[in-house]
This record gives C-alpha cells, structure tokens and sequence, in this order.
C-alpha cells in the first residue's frame, strides 16, 4: 500500500546519519496561508456537481520535524491541521427547480503529514533553500464525499535567517498538486499554493 511504504521511508530517513554531516535534529512550529487554485468545477457524475468559488480564508498549523544528512541537506518531517474550505453552489443539468440552489460553505479539513528533502544554500546566518517531497492527507471532517487518503506532491523554497544560537526564523512558499482524485467518483484534483513561515530550534 502507498501508506506503508511512505511511513516505511519516513522512518529509515529519520534514522539515517551522515559520516561527514552534522548529526542534528531541529523541531519548529509552522504556520501558512494557504490559496486553492483548484478547477472551479467539481463534477460528480450524472451531470451534476459544484462550481466553486475560493474566497475563504484558510490554512495550515503545525510541527515540523528535520534531521540532516548532510551540511546542506535535511529530510523534513511534519504533522500539521490543514483548513481547506470554499464557497460552492450545487448544480444539476437535468434537474428543474424553480429556485436555484444558494452558494453554501463547503468545509474541508485534513490532518497532514508532509515528508520533503531540503536543499540549503548560501551557509551562514542567512540562507536559501529548496524544497520536494510529498504531502500526505487525511480527511477529517468534510461537507462532500471526499475521499479519505489523498497524496499530493510539493515543490517550493525560502529563505532562513538565523536569531540566534539555536533558533531560526523561516519564510517559505510552497506549491501542491495532487496525485489522487479529491472526492469520490469525481476526477478533480486539489492544488494550492502556501505562503508561511516556522521557528525552528536545534536540539
């Protein structure tokens, strides 16, 4: 199964030490805005489905987990509460109402685990960096018929700017494209793009 190979690599790159790298662990908390640029239609099948509108405010809160492998390279691991609302209107081609369906609030949540390599650039107090990796989502509580594991890939950067001897501030963006299906019997895939920043702390 996908889960089980992800936790399965998860874990072998979190017990991984470099001869030559340092053998550090940070851990930080994270926080971003997050912008759906998904397709504004979701079909259901039978001619019916929704036409959103991402007007609502959303999010992603967590913890965030990196082991070095080397001195520029890291795996990141996270688990964070994702809000991914929108606006949507229901609409159905062969149904006849009088009155069309009013736009409602469409709520989605998920609990996320992202695992990524990231690439440092630039080392000192000030630095660069790239990020790839995989975004893992569970669904929690949802308005439609969402399906419950999606896998998305991500793709993105910052900048990290030391504050002192152990700590770190982060600014990142970050751009996410589904690789599954978001609601059952639907083909439609989420992307989002992030902005956010963390503190990280070495230990």
């Amino acid at each position: 199964m996908p889960k089980t190979w992800i936790i399965l690599f998860l874990l072998m790159c979190f017990t991984l030490h470099s001869q030559n790298g340092p053998k550090s662990l940070r851990l930080g908390v994270t926080l971003s805005s997050d912008y759906n640029i998904s397709s504004q239609n979701i079909d259901l099948g039978n001619y019916m489905g929704y036409i959103a509108s991402y007007d609502r405010t959303n999010y992603s809160l967590g913890l965030q987990a990196e082991k070095f492998l080397t001195s520029d390279m890291s795996v990141n691991l996270g688990l964070q509460f994702s809000q991914k609302n929108f606006t949507g209107t229901f609409y159905c081609a062969v149904c006849d109402w009088a009155i069309p369906p009013d736009p409602e609030n469409i709520r989605m949540q998920f609990l996320e685990i992202p695992i990524g390599l990231r690439k440092y650039f630039l080392p000192g107090k000030w630095k660069l960096f790239a990020d790839v990796g995989l975004l893992n989502q569970i669904a929690l509580e949802n308005d439609l018929e969402t399906n419950g594991y999606l896998l998305s890939a991500t793709i993105g950067g910052g900048t990290e700017y030391r504050i002192g001897e152990h700590w770190s501030l982060q600014l990142r963006a970050l751009y996410n494209r589904a690789l599954t299906d978001t609601f059952e019997g639907s083909d439609h895939k989420m992307q989002f793009l992030a902005f956010g920043m963390g503190i990280m702390t070495s230990l």
